[in-house]
């Protein structure tokens, strides 16, 4: 995948994660803020390796909304 697609997908799950979080993050600070820009450079990393470039962002945030 390419990367501007997959930094893309990683913003919209990491917003649907911290939208539906626990308590965890309510009191944010340097630590998590570290935390989250860590989880997304990971998933957008991870994003570009494993899913083919033919495969549209489209398609991925409706597998994503559908789990």
């Amino acid at each position: 995948m390419l990367k501007k697609t997959a930094d893309k997908l990683a913003l919209i799950m990491t917003r649907d994660v911290l939208r539906t979080s626990s308590e965890h993050y309510r009191n944010l600070n340097q630590f998590t803020a570290d935390e989250i820009a860590e989880f997304i450079s990971t998933l957008s990393k991870n994003l570009q390796e494993i899913i083919s470039d033919e495969v549209t962002s489209a398609e991925v945030i409706n597998a994503h909304r559908g789990q």
